[in-house]
């Protein structure tokens, strides 16, 4: 981080900067800011910058490879990077606000979260927070992505308390200099963060022939810490899903690991597992479900706590894993349930005619809720009870506007929709008409 001092009779937003030198170099890393400078790109002349031009380039140079490190160590879209507050700062530890430490479950560790803001996938922003390191307790170690955002809070903080905002990453308007006026300040869209990472890359990294034309989009970095993550462990498939805030485990699949051979056999294990664990505990009465699947592994149960008698908890999760492995079901999650997934019997795959038994998954784009309360497919747990309140009470509003309003045969459909909810709470031991209650495991 360079440092500054004050000159006579310059403006305090373009005081020269005086730079540090390296460990391992003897001078400054970089050059003093000269009053004016030609930039060369490519074989044509560019344009003379001026001290204060040079310094907004440093200045964005400094905010790009900071925001590149914040996410490939995170894993955060750039929507929800241009998204974090820096105030107020937290008084004992002067960290900015979007940084938050907490104790890990044994004592051991400090762990360091990322708060921000969900745009995608909801309808309204909400909070939420992502993990970005721990170290030991009592250590002074800041991971590099807590780092790059305490870089980022110190270097924006006078032209964000000009502007009088909070966001950690403010928008400097004005296109060749720096800001002046509080009404040049505002918030930091996507795209500038973006552009500035691509001209970062084509500025400091030498790219090998293969990847000349290389264009970086900041989604990369999410992509890569998802495969670098479940390269490094296989059973981090779930959690990374959770981590990236995807509705389902499809989502991360889909959309992040793509063909790659070695990944999908990672995803083929991991779904394996998840199906043999949630056969294993419903099974064995260890969880309480509903829906017709369930009911078919209670009709079983007898016949599974034969291969089960006598077994340990590992030895009985690994029965069962051969077991799903020799019948080929799997397990896919979503917020109502788990569906056991069998082409011949899924409601969502019933109008593929010929491909229907090629079918591998749901289909996502039309099943619901509805649909799978009918399927032969579907398990709910505990864990699915705060989704079916939430419905029940939604429907509920619904009819009574249409009630309100007489429209008799959206009346039915609604009453269906809540008796549908009903049913599935009870199943799930979850009393409906306790509206307070909730049994999520």
């Amino acid at each position: 981080m360079p440092t500054y001092k004050n000159r006579v009779g310059m403006n305090p937003a373009a005081q020269l900067w005086h730079y540090t030198s390296l460990d391992a170099v003897k001078n400054p890393w970089h050059k003093p800011i000269a009053y004016k400078k030609t930039r060369v790109e490519g074989d044509r002349q560019g344009l003379a910058l001026n001290s204060v031009q040079q310094l907004r380039r440093l200045v964005l140079a400094l905010r790009d490879a900071c925001v590149m490190a914040v996410q490939a160590f995170v894993g955060m879209r750039i929507s929800e990077v241009c998204g974090l507050q820096a105030y107020p700062l937290d008084p004992p530890t002067g960290l900015p606000a979007c940084v938050e430490i907490r104790p890990s479950r044994s004592a051991l560790y400090d762990v360091f979260y990322v708060k921000g803001r969900l745009y995608k996938t909801t309808d309204d922003w909400q909070e939420v927070s992502w993990v970005a390191g721990l170290r030991w307790r009592g250590s002074t170690y800041l991971p590099p992505p807590i780092q790059a955002l305490m870089l980022l809070e110190r270097l924006f903080k006078p032209w964000r308390e000009l502007g009088g905002r909070t966001d950690l990453i403010v928008s400097l308007a004005h296109q060749w200099g720096l800001p002046k006026r509080a009404t040049t300040i505002a918030a930091v869209p996507s795209d500038p963060l973006v552009d500035g990472q691509r001209d970062w890359i084509a500025e400091n990294v030498v790219l090998p022939p293969a990847l000349a034309h290389w264009r970086v989009t900041s989604h990369q970095w999410r992509k890569s810490f998802a495969v670098y993550m479940i390269r490094t462990d296989s059973r981090m498939l779930p959690t990374v899903s959770q981590h990236f805030k995807h509705v389902s485990l499809a989502m991360t699949e889909q959309g992040y690991l793509g063909n790659d051979v070695e990944l999908l056999g990672i995803m083929e294990d991991t779904a394996t597992r998840k199906t043999a664990r949630m056969l294993c505990e419903l099974a064995t009465g260890k969880t309480i479900a509903g829906g017709k699947m369930a009911e078919m592994i209670r009709e079983r149960a007898a016949e599974i706590e034969i291969r089960l008698a006598g077994k340990t908890d590992e030895e009985q999760l690994a029965e069962m894993h051969r077991l799903v492995r020799s019948t080929d079901v799997r397990v896919w999650s979503c917020d109502w349930g788990w569906c056991f997934f069998r082409p011949e019997t899924a409601r969502c795959c019933s109008l593929q005619s010929a491909g229907r038994m090629k079918a591998v998954r749901p289909n996502e784009a039309i099943r619901d809720p509805s649909m799978c309360c009918e399927c032969a497919n579907l398990a709910t747990t505990r864990e699915h009870v705060p989704f079916w309140r939430s419905r029940r009470d939604r429907w509920e509003t619904v009819l009574n506007e249409h009630e309100r309003n007489g429209m008799e045969e959206f009346v039915l459909v609604a009453r269906d929709r809540i008796k549908q909810c009903n049913s599935v709470l009870r199943l799930m031991g979850s009393d409906p008409a306790s509206p307070g209650a909730n049994h999520a495991a």
